[in-house]
């Protein structure tokens, strides 16, 4: 699914079309249901081999996801840092970046003030998928599966992206119920992925890393530029 999926995003035309059909929503719905995230639900007996094909479907919509929302800040990114005055075009593909290049252009997205109005990252909010994603991460703790870490990775991957617009960042500070009956802040769990205590992996921790950075040293003067519909604070 994810290679599908990952091959017809780079394309803008099919990643239009797939918003258009609400796709992050169908996305986001086919692990957002799953008995695995509520491992602590009675009403749920699940064998080890109907956890483990669930665990890989988590991991199959996260890369999924992480493919979605490169396609989606390359073209957004395209979009603001062209001349105003001049005819908008996109190209038709976009490019597969390097994790330093997205890091860029997340920070330069951040420097000019992204209102709002990111409808990718609006949607991903209002589905719940930012906590969802957390919720994932969390869970990885304990998993032991083939694929634990690619599944980490592009869950905090998605995070970094989403948190372009401000108001990701609120997100993370609040408080998540697990079925445990535990809770803890989002922040908390990033913090944990950075420090090794999820995967210990340095890709995972790298991830980890590059998304505190983009939460904490966030631009605090913000450009202006009219492509992206900012304001003056």
């Amino acid at each position: 699914m994810n290679q599908f999926l990952g091959f017809c995003f780079q394309f803008k035309t099919m990643l239009d079309e797939f918003d258009n059909q609400d796709g992050l929503r169908q996305l986001y719905n086919v692990i957002s249901v799953l008995p695995v995230l509520e491992q602590m639900n009675d009403n749920y007996n699940l064998s080890s081999d109907e956890e483990n094909a669930q665990r890989q479907v988590v991991r199959h919509v996260c890369v999924a996801l992480k493919k979605y929302f490169e396609s989606h800040i390359f073209y957004k990114y395209t979009l603001v840092t062209q001349n105003p005055s001049s005819k908008i075009s996109l190209p038709m593909r976009s490019l597969k970046n390097s994790n330093e290049i997205i890091n860029d252009q997340i920070m330069n997205l951040q420097s000019i003030a992204l209102k709002s109005n990111w409808q990718p990252v609006n949607v991903f909010l209002q589905l719940g998928g930012i906590k969802l994603l957390i919720l994932v991460i969390a869970h990885s703790y304990e998993w032991n599966y083939s694929g634990r870490q690619e599944t980490v990775i592009s869950a905090l991957d998605v995070i970094n992206i989403c948190c372009s617009v401000q108001k990701v960042h609120a997100v993370l500070c609040e408080r998540i119920d697990f079925p445990e009956g535990a809770s803890a802040a989002g922040i908390n769990i990033i913090l944990g992925a950075a420090e090794g205590e999820i995967v210990a992996d340095p890709d995972v921790q790298k991830s980890a890393l590059s998304l505190l950075v983009n939460c904490i040293c966030a631009p605090v003067q913000k450009a202006t530029n009219k492509a992206c519909g900012s304001t003056p604070r």
